[in-house]
């Protein structure tokens, strides 16, 4: 006759389980998993080699976000590279100050604009830096995005 497991066990079993499940996912995904974020498209028309998802994005030293994805993109003789970046919430709102709405549309009107820095010149990695800039070509806000 073999002995029964006692529920105590089990249950002691189970939960150790879903705190290591729990710890997983805080080590995999980050805190940054579980704050609110704002995802905004950023089109560049050059080369963004060295960008990479994952990449830094950066207001005035001070990291704001994260690159999600990078895409390229034909459009009549054209070529485009969107990439997409995901801002912490929180970070948007106090570059932007108090206030309801979009953050991101707020900073745009204002002349937030996107262009890509070099991360490490060993590596040859990039990161995208916004920062509120005068003159040049205005930045246009992608209702879909």
């Amino acid at each position: 006759m073999t002995p029964r497991p006692s529920a105590l066990r089990i249950g002691v079993f189970a939960l150790v389980g879903l705190a290591l499940l729990a710890a997983a996912v805080v080590v995999v995904f980050g805190v940054q998993a579980f704050k609110p974020s704002d995802r905004a498209v950023m089109q560049f028309s050059g080369s963004v080699y060295g960008l990479q998802v994952g990449s830094p994005v950066v207001f005035r030293g001070v990291r704001v976000g994260r690159v999600q994805s990078i895409d390229v993109t034909h459009d009549g003789g054209r070529f485009a590279v969107p990439v997409v970046a995901q801002f912490d919430r929180d970070q948007l709102r106090a570059i932007r100050g108090p206030g309801e709405g979009d953050a991101v549309a707020d900073l745009v009107q204002q002349g937030l604009s996107a262009q890509l820095a070099t991360h490490s010149l060993l590596t040859g990695q990039l990161y995208v830096d916004l920062d509120l800039r005068t003159g040049g070509q205005a930045a246009q806000r992608n209702p879909q995005g």
